[in-house]
Formats: C-alpha cells, sequence, structure tokens
C-alpha cells in the first residue's frame, strides 16, 4: 500500500490522476457489511420488538369483547398476553443481537475468500481503474451512484450492493485523504456520506 509519489504528483498536476496500491483484508470486508447490512439487521429487531406485542395484544383484545370471557378473566388475559409479548419480543432481540455478528463474520470471510485481494487503483478524470492478478475493471463517473464513507474506508458504489473499498490507511496523511475525496467528489458530482461503523 503506497502513493507512487513522483507519478501522482506529476499526474495530478497534469491530468489530475491519483495512483494507489490497496491490499483488502478481511477486517475491511467485515467493516464493509457491519456499516451497510446494519440498517437490515435495525429493521429486523423492529420486527421482532413489535410482532409479538400486537399480535398478542389483538388477541388480548379479542378474548376481552369475547361474550364468552367474563370481563374480569379477559382483563386478566389480556394483561398477561401483552406481558409475556414483551418478554418474547425481548427475548427475540436478544437472541438476534448474538447471531447477527456470527452471520456477518460469515458473510465477510465468504466475499472475502473470493475477492480481489491486491490491486492497483487509477483515479483520474476518466474515471476509476482497478487492476488486479487476473482482472482489471474501470468504471466512468456516471456510473457512480453513492459515496460513502465510515471511520476505516470510503466507499465508491457503482451499484447499490457493489462498490470499490479504498482503506484509509491507503493514505499517508489527512491533506491526501481529503484531496482524493474531493477529486472523486467533483468528478462524479456527488458528496461522501459519513456512516459510523458498527462494532461487534
Amino acid at each position: 500500500m503506497h502513493l507512487k509519489t513522483a507519478n501522482a504528483v506529476h499526474n495530478f498536476l497534469i491530468m489530475h490522476e491519483f495512483e494507489y496500491d490497496i491490499s483488502l483484508a478481511i477486517e475491511d470486508y467485515t467493516d464493509y457489511n457491519l456499516t451497510f447490512f446494519n440498517n437490515l439487521s435495525q429493521i429486523a429487531e423492529r420486527i421482532l420488538f413489535w410482532l409479538f406485542p400486537v399480535t398478542f395484544i389483538c388477541i388480548a383484545i379479542g378474548m376481552f369483547f369475547d361474550p364468552k370471557v367474563e370481563s374480569k378473566g379477559g382483563v386478566i388475559v389480556a394483561l398477561v398476553f401483552c406481558g409475556l409479548s414483551f418478554l418474547l419480543s425481548k427475548l427475540f432481540v436478544f437472541i438476534h443481537r448474538k447471531i447477527y455478528p456470527i452471520q456477518i463474520k460469515a458473510l465477510s470471510k465468504s466475499k472475502y475468500k473470493n475477492a480481489q485481494k491486491d490491486s492497483h487503483l487509477r483515479i483520474n478524470e476518466s474515471g476509476i481503474e482497478s487492476k488486479g492478478e487476473l482482472t482489471t475493471f474501470f468504471c466512468v463517473w456516471k456510473q457512480i451512484v453513492k459515496l460513502t464513507e465510515n471511520e476505516n474506508a470510503l466507499y465508491v458504489f457503482i451499484s447499490k450492493n457493489i462498490a470499490f473499498i479504498i482503506p484509509k490507511r491507503t493514505f499517508h496523511s489527512i491533506e491526501e485523504l481529503a484531496e482524493t475525496k474531493n477529486f472523486i467528489a467533483q468528478q462524479s458530482e456527488k458528496e461522501f456520506k459519513f456512516v459510523h461503523l458498527n462494532k461487534i
């Protein structure tokens, strides 16, 4: 991982070109999945939290208004069902939070196994090129759909679920990071959105 200083500086003055050697670790994929799959996890938790209360409250209300059920008994049953529903919802959220990190680690391991670990990244006015040992991928700026970053990396999305991962450790200084970010933002006509990394 290093910036080819002489070529990069010269090219930046003439062609606005940056070149980096990037080596991705499994932690980079874990960070990516934690950042962009956490929204799905939060949605699942909300569903689990409200599914049982709403279901049991509906059952309890039905029992309360059922003429076959005595009024006092109906109230007691309704209260019991409501209490159980919230306990069950808490239990399922707890189980989900224990399983979620295992899912993330498994997903990251799978992606890392099939990924191109080492690549040479070239960023210029034409677009972004990632060249690896076996494959080369190039995208023009109009293909960029979203720019995101967290504490550890920049993510340049070319579709909803596919992105260039650029670890921030690639850059030698804050100024170098800011310069590259500004260039990408200007060329793609988009802004980087900061999303906090969710630890497991």
